[in-house]
């Protein structure tokens, strides 16, 4: 109903507002699209510019693209027919409309009958787009189905193959999801335009004319009926995901359920077949009515008592032998899944120490014990290698590297740059994205080394990067393990090739500049990109600033971990990126995953939506750190990757592509040999009697942790021979313990070596034998009246001891247990630096301590006379080149000696006299550093 405009100016401002809400509604529909737009183009221009892999961006916007057209036609028939038809009524007036509110009603009734098809053909493609929107974000699921490839294996309950599970029952869910939905979601819209306006007929004393309202609506209902008996039927499929109370998957009472559930799927979809036939029966209603209440009394009889009555009267009473033969499947299943069934298992007769010709043996295992704890080593660097506020270490990496013709493990990490640390006066938006691009360098060390002052012995340090181990002829990163305060993956975007100078690092004379040279990154090539950047980035200097030209590239996504999983969607990653020395030049590797949650009967590993229930190392993506150059290589064939190799085309390459001189880098990846950890506590056991009698279920061992209190122990890289063999060899170990019980009960290694990558073993002990676990060991370390006494000399109010990781080294047939203490001021706050002061090492009945691991060996052995063999001394000086040697050598002697008292005085308990020392020492440093800089 119009309203009346008696005055004619009137008239025109209400037309001039209308005028102006209407333009305002065009331009904010304009600025959505074009907001909508810069996503995917910027999106664009970094795949082909900078990462240089199209076809990620295309298969993604393709395949998605074509599944939304596929949802969004259907879709929007679907709702067009059923409101244009909700609409198409004729009104009987009973009487004339005798007040205004009848009359306003009447007239609403008619608007909506002449303006109701226009209100369509807007409302209905609005529904239609967001709905096939929303489903169009199941496009990977789509393309799996279509690129399935067979697993070779069947499931245990309906003898399909695992390919069914994995990838087309997760697509037939999402399509009977959506159109269950999408159905549901158009009848509740009818219902509501139809009551509404019965509603507005009431009022207003009129009669709608409404024989088609009976078949609209049984017509609805029997579809979605149908869909419901659909996904009822569906559910059977999904015995096998069941969550019982010792294993995944149903057991004997469940899969009765699951058979039941056919029953009532099929029953349903009978149900709703008789609800479409019934639409022209005057009694038509009474079909879903009465068939529906019938079917629920039904569901809670097959589906809820008769599995309840089982468990109780047929399961419990008989559990072992009822439940055997499905805790059967649930330990095969499992152990595929995880790949334990590789698992080479070796039982071992433990003694308490090894012979001489053990340890003879076990040479290169003793002279490459680890005792800096990555966390500790990680503070160390911070303090005595950060060199600036700017500079930061995020992550260190354990690795094996030729040292001296032998091969060595060391820790290394990379020198990364961190904007926050610039000063106030330094925090310009210039020098946070144009000049404080990079970091500089690694800083390396040997595992088992020290100076006299318990700092680490670098191979490699400073900047410039001086070095006596591999040679690094490119140490910038531009790209890098980026965090965030709370350990995420994250970076800063920056634009090189501008008309400002990059920072190098600071030099003797002044700073040294760089200036990148690649052919990545974005180019800032018309003021129109700078625009959509500026626009993504949230940062108009991007489109304002002068010091950007055509030629300067534009660098984001610099975490590599944000790199690789942008370009390589369908692949899960490693947390843990590590950095290595090739060629001269800085690489990161990235170890890859292939996994899925619908492994039949497989035991789940997380939580929520990131729970897995299958896991395959199957493939490594490399970074180069200075250019971003990146490639994935398959490490493993298997049905998955097989699967999205068809999906993105040549985007994974083949392993015998894989860059020669990484091969030596290779390790087995951390979270894939603690999610096996994990599956394998409970499944290394393979009698079903024995599973469900849950008597040899184990644990991951614990350790304390850097802040004492005690922490489940995580994988640890290692040097080592293992036991029976004579070369030493690159691995993760992990050791167990029974469950709830202190001692050991074996071990996992994962070799890490090209030739035997992968092959896990399992070191298993008799469970008649005692082995100390690291809990129990720790207990007994503290039980030592040495290491009390160093507990109560040095934790007190100025200082405090850090425990170091508990290291539990097979030596032949025997254990061996390594822990570092350390030693950090609680005055000097965060610019403490732990200092490595005892080493404790033990085997089951003998426990020393010392203050070097050198000395602790001889403890442990007996010394050289013994023909126990002593590795190279670790301590003293750290090696330096000669053009790194400027203090003369009276000076650098008093020095030491002062140092050596005020070592001295720390182990009487002296602290004041320490101070003093300190203070003095100090004071000389800054001398000797002086005369170098004259």
């Amino acid at each position: 109903m119009n309203p009346e405009m008696n005055n004619p100016e009137d008239l025109r401002a209400f037309k001039g507002l209308m005028r102006v809400g209407s333009l305002i509604t065009w331009l904010l529909l304009g600025l959505i699209l074009v907001l909508s737009f810069v996503g995917p183009y910027t999106d664009w221009l970094w795949f082909v510019q900078d990462a240089k892999k199209p076809q990620a961006f295309t298969a993604s916007y393709t395949y998605r693209g074509q599944l939304f057209l596929l949802s969004f036609l259907p879709t929007w028939a679907l709702f067009h027919w059923s409101l244009q038809r909700a609409m198409k009524t004729s009104m009987v007036y009973l009487q004339r409309p005798d007040n205004l509110g009848r009359l306003l009603v009447s007239n609403a009734i008619r608007v909506v009958q002449v303006k109701g098809p226009g209100i369509v053909r807007f409302a209905a493609p609005a529904i239609a787009l967001l709905s096939a929107l929303g489903f169009s974000a199941n496009w990977m699921l789509w393309m799996m189905s279509r690129s399935a490839v067979p697993f070779g294996k069947t499931d245990p309950t309906y003898g399909m193959d695992l390919s069914f599970f994995v990838f087309h029952l997760p697509w037939i869910r999402a399509v009977l999801e959506f159109a269950f939905g999408t159905i549901f979601f158009a009848t509740a819209l009818t219902v509501l335009l139809y009551a509404g306006m019965q509603a507005l007929a009431m009022f207003a004393k009129i009669e709608l004319g409404r024989p088609h309202i009976r078949q609209h609506l049984s017509a609805l209902c029997g579809v979605l009926i149908l869909l419901f008996g659909l996904r009822i039927g569906l559910r059977g499929y999904e015995a096998g995901f069941f969550t019982g109370t010792q294993f995944t998957g149903a057991g004997f009472a469940a899969s009765r359920q699951a058979q039941m559930q056919f029953v009532m799927g099929g029953l349903t979809v009978l149900l709703g077949l008789a609800t479409l036939a019934s639409f022209r029966s005057e009694r038509g209603y009474r079909v879903p009515a009465v068939g529906g209440g019938v079917l629920a009394l039904l569901g809670v009889i097959l589906l809820g008592a008769y599995p309840s009555v089982l468990q109780a009267l047929a399961v419990n009473p008989d559990k072992l032998n009822k439940e055997g033969p499905y805790a059967k499947r649930a330990i095969e299943s499992t152990r595929f899944a995880y790949g334990l069934d590789r698992i080479e298992v070796r039982d071992v007769q433990v003694s308490d120490r090894p012979s001489a010709l053990e340890v003879q043996s076990a040479r290169a295992t003793l002279e490459n014990m680890r005792l800096w704890d990555p966390d500790i080593y990680r503070q160390t660097i911070e303090g005595v290698q950060g060199l600036r506020p700017y500079y930061t270490f995020h992550d260190v990496d354990l690795d094996r590297y030729e040292l001296d013709g032998r091969k060595r493990l060391v820790m290394l990490s990379p020198r990364d740059i961190r904007i926050e640390g610039l000063s106030e006066n330094a925090g310009s938006w210039v020098n946070q994205r144009l000049q404080y691009t990079h970091g500089f360098g690694v800083v390396m060390s040997q595992v088992n080394q020290s100076t006299e002052m318990g700092q680490p012995t670098f191979v490699m340090r400073d900047i410039p990067t001086v070095s006596t181990g591999p040679k690094l002829n490119e140490p910038r990163l531009y790209f890098s393990d980026f965090r965030n305060g709370w350990g995420e993956p994250a970076s800063q975007y920056a634009v090189v090739n501008t008309k400002v100078q990059e920072f190098d690092y600071p030099g003797e004379t002044g700073t040294v500049e760089h200036r990148w040279a690649s052919t990545r990154g974005i180019a800032m090539s018309s003021p129109f990109v700078r625009a959509l950047f500026a626009l993504r980035l949230a940062d108009g200097n991007l489109l304002v600033s002068g010091n950007i030209t055509p030629e300067s590239r534009l660098l984001i996504r610099r975490s590599v971990l944000e790199r690789a999983r942008a370009i390589y969607p369908f692949l899960k990653f490693d947390a843990d990126p590590y950095v290595v020395i090739a060629e001269g030049k800085l690489k990161w590797i990235l170890d890859a995953y292939t996994t899925t949650s619908m492994i039949p009967y497989s035991s789940r590993v997380g939580q929520g939506d990131s729970s897995l229930s299958y896991i395959r190392n199957s493939a490594k993506v490399v970074v180069d750190a200075y250019t971003g150059d990146i490639d994935a290589y398959q490490f493993e064939d298997e049905p998955i990757m097989r699967a999205w190799q068809k999906v993105y085309k040549g985007l994974v390459r083949p392993r015998s592509e894989f860059p020669k001189s990484l091969e030596a880098h290779i390790r087995y990846p951390e979270d894939m040999l603690r999610i096996q950890s994990l599956a394998m506590a409970e499944y290394h056991v393979t009698d079903p009697v024995a599973f469900l009698n849950n008597g040899d279920a184990w644990e991951i061992a614990s350790e304390r942790g850097i802040s004492g209190a005690q922490e489940t122990m995580k994988p640890y890289y290692v040097l080592m021979v293992l036991p029976g063999q004579k070369k030493e060899e690159f691995l993760q170990i992990l050791p167990f313990t029974p469950r709830t019980k202190p001692n050991m009960s074996g071990w996992l290694a994962a070799k890490c070596d090209p030739q035997d990558y992968g092959r896990l073993l399992l070191y298993r002990y008799s469970k008649g034998a005692l082995v100390n676990g690291p809990a129990q060991m720790e207990a007994i370390f503290n039980q030592d009246r040495v290491v009390a006494d160093i507990n109560r000399q040095f934790d007190n109010e100025q200082s405090q001891i850090q425990v170091g990781n508990l290291l539990v080294m097979p030596i032949g047939n025997s254990v061996m247990y390594v822990e570092p203490l350390f030693l950090r001021s609680r005055t000097a706050g965060i610019s403490a630096i732990p200092e490595l002061k005892k080493v404790i090492l033990a085997f089951k009945n003998k426990v020393v301590v010392a203050d070097t691991y050198e000395e602790a060996l001889g403890k442990l052995f007996g010394g050289k006379e013994a023909g126990i063999p002593i590795p190279p001394s670790g301590t003293g000086e750290p090696s330096t080149p000669p053009q790194a040697e400027a203090p003369e050598q009276k000076e650098a002697r008093a020095a030491l000696q002062i140092f050596r008292d005020a070592d001295q005085a720390l182990k009487d308990g002296d602290f004041a006299k320490y101070g003093e020392l300190r203070t003095r020492l100090k004071d000389q440093l800054e001398r000797l550093a002086l005369g170098k800089s004259q």
